[in-house]
């Protein structure tokens, strides 16, 4: 197949799966019966108050507590800055979601992209994009960012995939500032970026020198970005940190009235007995302390309770690992129950992938084993699969793929969605 007839395969799967994310975005917002963007809610509360005084604080809905750093930047600015362009309600929930909808689609068309520059084949990415958008998998979040960093990572993995071909001038600095801004929108997107850099840059015919020389630009760069913002913290929180919700939220999630998921823990009011979002008490103790201090504490004081019930703690866990993969049905279950389908058919679409393209399959497992881990201790939501729910998707895609593929060889014996030569078993 000709480079131009690969192209135009390229350009028609990523449109096509755009339309039809945008489809099936516009349609959850007309099955939804609302989506929320008031109270309770702590990116949107920060973004209220940076909107109105320019001050990144007061994340949490019972009182004001100051400056914080209980969720990462980029995404609270940005809804800040719909705030000041549009007013508040309702023009800036119109927006909000408008936006959202719009990344939605941008998120299931880079699917195929990604599959056709890291596996090497269109198919498997446009597969993908029909199985997550006809089950549903991912619901409407805009006061969240977990789309939007799923949308990023993918960015950043379909721009450096062929980086190792040409590891000069632009290329790193690219990568490196790709990853701190996604830091800046969720940290633990580092791990994703990380394990995608050292994985695919690191392939056997790349000259040592080069790759370590492309590992030390991108990283300074990606420290250009983010350290500011720890900078900030340290000078107004007195510690350089990131972010400073683990342990308040640790706190909230292991005692003797937690469940395993957050839906049913809210359900219980179990979740605002713990949490400064909805205890007075913990959001005075937070301000008497000081944010930094006051989670520290909470960290302290978790441990202490998993040392007297270590059988709950286990228990509690066990539950997390698993719906962490399986998610809780209570909320949103049309997607939780696709992620079930798309968890399960990622299975032998992981095996096949480590057949065939061991490359890709590594960065995927070295992903799963590593970037759920701190979500195995707190109660468990949908949304914090959604960042790296696009390479269950991928695996998922790669059985549908060969499935199809098989089952048109019966008909037509004629390839499928062109091949990419170059990047097949790249090792």
């Amino acid at each position: 197949m000709d480079k131009d007839c690969s192209r135009s395969q390229l350009i028609c799967g990523v449109a096509g799966c755009i339309f039809l994310g945008l489809l099936a975005a516009r349609l959850q917002l007309l099955a939804s019966p609302g989506i929320p963007l008031g109270k309770g809610f702590e990116m949107v509360a920060i973004a209220r108050e940076l909107a109105a005084s320019g001050n990144y604080a007061n994340p949490f809905e019972v009182m004001p507590t100051g400056p914080t750093a209980v969720n990462p930047p980029l995404y609270p600015l940005f809804l800040a800055g719909l705030l000041r362009l549009f007013g508040d309600i309702p023009n800036f929930k119109v927006s909000a979601v408008v936006i959202t909808v719009l990344v939605h689609g941008i998120h299931f068309g880079l699917l195929p992209l990604v599959s056709r520059q890291a596996i090497g084949r269109l198919a498997p990415g446009v597969w993908a994009a029909i199985v997550g958008i006809v089950l549903p998998v991912v619901p409407l979040m805009p006061q969240w960012d977990a789309v939007y960093t799923a949308a990023g990572l993918m960015i950043l993995c379909a721009c450096s995939a062929r980086f190792p071909e040409r590891m000069d001038n632009w290329r790193p600095v690219l990568s490196g500032a790709l990853l701190g801004l996604l830091i800046l929108l969720n940290p633990l997107a580092g791990i994703v970026g990380a394990a995608w850099i050292v994985v695919f840059l690191g392939r056997k015919h790349v000259l040592q020198i080069r790759f370590l020389r492309f590992l030390g630009v991108a990283a300074l760069t990606a420290g250009v970005v983010f350290v500011p913002w720890a900078l900030r913290n340290w000078r107004t929180l007195g510690s350089p940190v990131l972010r400073t919700n683990l342990g308040m939220t640790l706190y909230a999630s292991n005692n003797s009235c937690a469940h395993s998921s957050m839906a049913v823990t809210h359900a219980s009011g179990c979740y605002d007995v713990y949490h400064p979002n909805g205890s007075l008490a913990e959001s005075l103790k937070l301000v008497s302390m000081g944010e930094v201090a006051y989670d520290r504490f909470r960290t302290e004081s978790t441990l202490g309770w998993i040392k007297q019930n270590p059988d709950r703690f286990v228990q509690l866990t066990a539950r997390r690992v698993f719906e962490f993969w399986f998610p809780d049905t209570l909320k949103e279950p049309v997607s939780a129950y696709g992620v079930w389908i798309c968890t399960a058919l990622s299975i032998p679409g992981l095996a096949l992938l480590w057949k065939r393209q061991a490359l890709m399959a590594r960065f995927v497992l070295a992903t799963f084993c590593l970037f759920p881990v701190p979500y195995y201790i707190v109660v468990s939501d949908l949304r914090y699969r959604v960042p790296i729910l696009w390479m269950t998707l991928l695996c998922a895609g790669y059985v549908a793929a060969e499935l199809s593929s098989r089952v048109f060889k019966l008909w037509k014996p004629t390839s499928s969605l062109g091949d990419h030569p170059k990047l097949a078993n790249d090792d």
